[in-house]
């Protein structure tokens, strides 16, 4: 069976984004480190 997947709303969307950019920056994350953290997600082989 399929179920529906419904569109976000934008508002809730935008908030959440500038929330979690704000913390990025609290924290001193950079771009660099997301690429990072993506490319050893991707090394992991599931089971």
């Amino acid at each position: 069976m399929f179920k529906t997947i419904n569109k976000p709303d934008m508002d809730e969307y935008n908030n959440l984004m500038e929330k979690t950019q704000k913390w990025a920056e609290k924290v001193g994350m950079t771009e660099s480190d997301i690429s990072e953290a993506i490319s050893e997600v991707r090394k992991i082989k599931p089971d």
